[in-house]
């Protein structure tokens, strides 16, 4: 269940590790306070704004390291489409809804409608009779959901409690559907009978989506985009399967839509591929803290140095935006950005173990030595994750500073664990991940 509580800064340690959870996203109403803004991200942002306001009907995707900020972006880019007042958005976690060890491009596309029904319900829109009867008769046509909505219709009528809703359109078999998108997750039978409705009534399901952007439209004047976050958190296998050998699946829906993306895919060699099915990828890049060797000039060796300077600052504020800094050693709270590897969700979950340190200690301060034992618990979980064979990799990769793109090599699984990281500074290149180097 995702904290819905609104953060406060922390004054103390014990404050501080809630606040420094890596896994909590940021709301609309936090940003303002704790979304730390950076000029290329901005510029990113700006960009899929103006493409979304201008076109119709567009797929893009968002790729990045994970917890480099993807979810943070998108609730950014919500709070600015919803300001221009000119687009309808609706977030969507399957985090949240659906089992991302066993998720289809259909089970996306399945809460994809459910979630516009979810946001005309949170509106009071008024649907037409219309689109009101082919919710209902798609609902009837799914035997689980069919099975819900009698049942509800029973328990109403031995209960007496039958009323006529606040929406017309919101009757019993449109609230079985609803009612389902909680479970598909969670529950095997109830994803396996959705999906053998689904799968040889897909155009249906586009079609429904279709009528409900095109209602959204004629009551409101807005054009619907999805922010659809979660995507980029899968095993590089599903993801495979969901954007090369799915991805006509994913672009089918007649809004326009925005998917987290694994940035070893972008990678891959079925990149080219896969955006065939989208009309843009944007690059969210990490916080630089590391510096490429051999700059040619030392102008090139003076900017970059620079650019590490922001990138650790930039990883301060985002912890001290929600915790006093006081409660850090400064010495610590940067030990702690150049260890991160210049991803924001790692720096996070080392501040965060960083404070359990200290409390243990019964100190109201985090110390270097804090600090080191959460570098060292992070570095043993890379250990046991690590094979022999991917260690060899990692050496190759520390001393060239490139990765090679075929799949069978090995490279981009360790893309997609994190023990390798994209840099960009004009070109592309990599580097092992500080936390990992000693293990090399």
């Amino acid at each position: 269940m995702p904290d819905t509580s609104e953060m406060q800064i922390a004054t103390t340690l014990r404050q501080a590790i809630p606040n420094l959870d890596p896994t909590r996203s940021l709301q609309i109403s936090e940003l303002e306070r704790f979304y730390e803004d950076r000029v290329e991200v901005t510029e990113l942002l700006k960009r899929m704004e103006v493409e979304l306001q201008v076109q119709n009907n567009c797929k893009f995707l968002l790729t990045g390291h994970r917890g480099a900020g993807k979810s943070s972006a998108l609730t950014k880019l919500e709070q600015m489409l919803e300001i221009g007042n000119g687009l309808w958005v609706v977030p969507i976690s399957i985090l949240d809804k659906l089992n991302l060890s066993d998720v289809d491009s259909k089970d996306i596309i399945f809460l994809m409608a459910l979630e516009i029904l979810e946001q005309c319900k949170k509106h009071n829109l008024k649907l037409s009779k219309a689109v009101q009867l082919r919710l209902e008769t798609w609902s009837n046509e799914i035997e689980i959901v069919k099975t819900i909505g009698e049942s509800a219709q029973m328990s109403a009528e031995t209960k007496a409690e039958i009323s006529t809703p606040s929406l017309g359109w919101l009757t019993l078999p449109v609230k079985a559907l609803l009612s389902v998108g909680g479970r598909v997750g969670k529950e095997t039978e109830t994803r396996e009978a959705i999906r053998k409705t689904i799968k040889p009534a897909f155009s249906e399901l586009l079609a429904i989506i279709d009528d409900l952007q095109q209602e959204i439209f004629r009551l409101t004047q807005k054009q619907v985009v999805c922010l659809v976050d979660g995507t980029d958190k899968t095993t590089i296998e599903i993801a495979e399967t969901l954007f090369y050998k799915n991805g006509a699946d994913l672009s089918a829906p007649q809004v326009s839509v925005v998917y987290t993306f694994p940035v070893a895919l972008q990678s891959s060699q079925e990149f080219n591929q896969i955006t065939a099915y989208f009309n843009d990828t944007f690059v969210l890049p990490n916080f630089k803290i590391q510096a490429q060797q051999h700059q040619s000039t030392q102008a090139e060796k003076d900017a970059e140095l620079e650019h590490c300077k922001h990138g650790i600052e930039g990883l301060q504020h985002i912890i001290t935006r929600r915790v006093q800094a006081n409660l850090f050693n400064p010495v610590a709270l940067k030990d702690i950005c150049q260890a991160s590897g210049g991803i924001p969700r790692i720096a996070l979950q080392l501040a965060k173990a960083a404070c359990v340190n200290a409390v243990v200690r019964q100190d109201t301060q985090v110390n270097t030595d804090d600090v080191a034992r959460a570098i060292t618990r992070e570095r043993q979980a890379f250990q046991k994750m690590l094979t022999y064979a991917q260690l060899e990799l990692l050496q190759d990769v520390r001393t060239k500073k490139t990765i090679d793109t075929d799949p069978e090599k090995g490279y981009l699984q360790l893309l997609h664990n994190l023990s390798v990281i994209e840099y960009v500074n004009g070109k592309v290149w990599y580097d092992v991940h500080p936390i990992v180097h000693d293990l090399l």
